[in-house]
């Protein structure tokens, strides 16, 4: 099924002077390859890995003007430069919405585009019905988790050494730990909200820990 374009809707018009963001394209996939590294040093290895290979844009990526597939890529440009990304994939048999990744050139950190794209993810779910998004962000540091809980996403679990991350300062790749971010938006379905009597001691104090975070408040018996 094709991706709705949300960048048609008032997302144009949030985007700081000088910004456009569209929908990745074959011809910029080798761009996208060459600077993914320089504004993310840690990604050669771990989840983001693969997106320093061509072959995972050209297998996997819904890219623009061509077969739409269930993974997209939206960039952001500053003039005709490159300057961010973001990857998104869709589960249309649990109506769910992962962000896989997202990074800004260091540079352009502090323009407010990153804003316009957590409101440009949150669109795409709901252009298509969807009924959650959810993420991970990294322990290593905090940047990101700041952006989520500002954006509304709750904090659900966290999973040790979930990703593998190539630590520049101490050439080192070592296993981080993730915390899971979830959002839920409003839906159509009932949700079942689980009972402490089908848990174990280990998960019934994980579910007492969270049971009042923002994504559990939408649950109904």
């Amino acid at each position: 099924m094709k991706w709705p374009d949300p960048l048609q809707s008032r997302l144009s018009e949030a985007l700081p002077d000088g910004y456009t963001l569209v929908q990745l394209s074959r011809l910029d996939v080798p761009k996208l390859v060459e600077k993914l590294p320089e504004w993310y040093p840690n990604i050669s290895h771990g989840d983001g890995a693969r997106f320093t290979r061509p072959k995972f844009y050209f297998e996997s990526v819904s890219l623009k003007y061509e077969s739409s597939r269930d993974t997209i890529i939206y960039v952001g440009l500053k003039g005709v430069e490159l300057v961010s990304m973001v990857c998104l994939e869709r589960d249309y048999d649990t109506k769910s919405l992962y962000g896989r990744l997202g990074v800004v050139a260091p540079e352009h950190r502090r323009s407010g585009l990153g804003v316009v794209v957590m409101d440009l993810i949150e669109a795409s779910a709901r252009l298509q019905g969807l009924a959650n998004i959810y993420t991970y962000a990294t322990l290593h540091n905090n940047t990101v988790q700041k952006l989520l809980e500002k954006a509304g996403y709750s904090p659900v679990g966290i999973v040790p050494g979930r990703d593998r991350e190539c630590i520049p300062d101490r050439n080192e790749v070592v296993r981080v730990p993730e915390v899971l971010y979830v959002k839920a938006l409003a839906h159509r379905e009932r949700s079942l909200e689980a009972h402490p009597a089908n848990m174990t001691p280990a998960v019934k104090r994980i579910w007492q820990t969270i049971k009042n975070v923002d994504v559990l408040r939408t649950s109904v018996d």
